[in-house]
């Protein structure tokens, strides 16, 4: 009887102890960077192509910003990055140095 307890409590731990490590396996190491693109006025701007690049893997992702100026990078690797902002009629907007931390 007293085996059959401790494969049981065993069984259970080990259970218990994957169910963790599948938690951590799935941790967020990852962060976004949002904005909101704006004319020298101050009003917002749609249609302004957003590329933001990675400077240490030259990982480069692109969008578009929405009708209310928004734009989102979501799920970006930790790392520097460089965000170029491109519209017709507009100056090329270039911003460096944009550190992005896990869960940032």
């Amino acid at each position: 009887m007293r085996k059959c307890n401790f494969f049981s409590v065993l069984f259970l731990l080990v259970t218990v102890s994957m169910i963790f490590d599948v938690g951590a396996a799935r941790a967020d190491v990852t962060g976004a960077i949002l904005g909101e693109a704006h004319d020298a006025s101050g009003a917002v701007v749609a249609g302004v192509r957003i590329t933001v690049t990675n400077t240490q893997t030259n990982l480069t992702q692109e969008t578009v910003s929405a009708a209310d100026g928004s734009y989102h990078f979501l799920a970006l690797p930790a790392g520097t990055y460089k965000l170029t902002a491109t519209g017709t009629g507009f100056q090329q907007y270039i911003a460096t140095d944009i550190v992005v931390k896990v869960n940032d």
